[in-house]
């Protein structure tokens, strides 16, 4: 049985060499408050700085549990702070990545539609997001997470150890000046946010440098982005190459490189991408 998974063409993305071009982007899980509840958080660092721009506290144990609208409406908020991100550096966990690798998440087409660029680490390779990682062991140590009594505590102590990071902590490396004072472009390099931004052409290109790899079942069913195609009987438990055609929006099936049919990409709407509902 061959394993659902996406084929990656995507283009190499080395480090930020500007603020802004990039924002390392990882989740703090598994927190518990004092009044007993559970918490996590997602922060988000600037790569060539090292700034700590902010960190989103949720009421769930696991960033995989956050309704992906909440997500979405943080990361509004969070660019209308500091305008968006040349790209989001991320892992291949949930909510901008894929353990299997076998589809795209919706809130990174989402992203991708408003001109953000995806990167996605290798696999059990933190060092990659090093900035990131070093900063959620900060972050913990600062906020004193189990002193937090409520999740609006941990937000606040999250947005006011943010600052202090950002604007008054000497770096012995900066020659002791923050790295504010170093960094300006921090507060005045801005892309910014606008939801007539949202461009879902974007999408399509690029997933149509993609190949998806599903096998079919016995009734020569296959599923993408959680909808199903039937390719018919005759190509059951068959290996199927899948390509989006741009021009269409349709899925064009392929088996030992032969085209066996072509159907419409429904969930690739403009409004599903929009709202994060391209698997529902």
């Amino acid at each position: 049985m061959t394993e659902p998974r996406e084929l990656h063409l995507h283009p190499h993305i080395g480090r930020a060499t500007k603020v802004h071009n990039i924002w390392q982007v990882d989740s703090k899980e598994r927190l518990q408050l004092q009044d007993g509840n559970h918490a996590c958080y997602l922060t988000i660092t600037d790569e060539h700085t090292g700034s700590w721009l902010c960190a989103i506290a949720f009421p769930y144990s696991y960033i995989s549990q956050v309704p992906l609208i909440q997500v979405q409406t943080a990361l509004i908020k969070v660019f209308a702070r500091w305008g968006k991100a040349g790209a989001f550096r991320v892992d291949n966990g949930a909510p901008f990545g894929n353990p299997k690798m076998s589809s795209t998440p919706p809130i990174a087409l989402w992203l991708i539609a408003h001109d953000v660029d995806m990167i996605w680490n290798k696999p059990r390779s933190p060092q990659c997001n090093a900035k990131v990682e070093r900063m959620q062991a900060t972050s913990s140590r600062w906020v004193n997470v189990s002193d937090c009594p409520t999740l609006e505590e941990l937000q606040k102590r999250l947005d006011q150890e943010a600052i202090i990071q950002r604007e008054k902590y000497p770096v012995k490396r900066l020659q002791n000046k923050t790295r504010l004072q170093v960094f300006p472009e921090l507060e005045t390099s801005r892309r910014p946010y606008q939801s007539t931004g949202f461009d879902p052409t974007r999408v399509y290109e690029f997933l149509a440098k993609k190949t998806y790899v599903r096998t079919t079942d016995k009734t020569g069913r296959l599923m993408i982005y959680n909808v199903p195609y039937n390719l018919c009987a005759a190509n059951r438990k068959k290996v199927v190459n899948i390509k989006l055609l741009t021009s269409s929006l349709h899925w064009q099936f392929y088996i030992d490189g032969q085209i066996v049919g072509s159907q419409k990409a429904e969930n690739l709407s403009p409004d599903r991408i929009l709202n994060l509902t391209v698997c529902q």
